[in-house]
């Protein structure tokens, strides 16, 4: 991302996610705890585009994020 002049800044927390002035979001759905997808409809609340990412065994998780809103995409993906 940063080789397509992006600045990327890591936030630790989904909670530093939500009120950053970030536009964008990269996130790692197992990383959100027990409710991703309500964290995915919070930072999109904000007005954020949210691209997730995980486990390509975990099709609820993934389904539920791109229900709430996410570009969602399997980790095997997303890290190829």
């Amino acid at each position: 991302m940063q080789g397509a002049g992006a600045v990327v800044e890591r936030l630790a927390t989904a909670a530093t996610a939500v009120t950053s002035r970030s536009a964008e979001v990269v996130v790692d759905l197992q990383a959100l705890g027990a409710d991703p997808a309500g964290v995915v409809r919070a930072l999109l609340s904000q007005g954020k585009t949210v691209l997730a990412f995980g486990s390509g065994v975990a099709g609820e998780g993934l389904a539920a994020a791109r229900r709430a809103g996410a570009v969602v995409l399997p980790r095997a993906v997303f890290l190829a």
